[in-house]
């Protein structure tokens, strides 16, 4: 669903998601860190732990 008013875009997402690992901490929409991106992802990440290990040794916080 996009809705236009004026020059503004407003969209919205939605999911339902089944947690099976990291229960209490599997919020979603993910952000980054100054909220200019979003992510909603529905599958698993199967290397995660890689790809963590990865971009905190690019400087990001987690």
């Amino acid at each position: 669903m996009m809705i236009i008013i004026g020059l503004k875009i407003i969209s919205g997402l939605g999911f339902r998601r089944l947690s099976i690992i990291d229960v209490e901490n599997a919020n979603q929409p993910l952000f980054n860190e100054d909220y200019s991106l979003v992510l909603v992802c529905n599958g698993e990440i199967y290397n995660y732990q890689e790809l963590r290990n990865w971009l905190i040794s690019q400087g990001a916080r987690v």
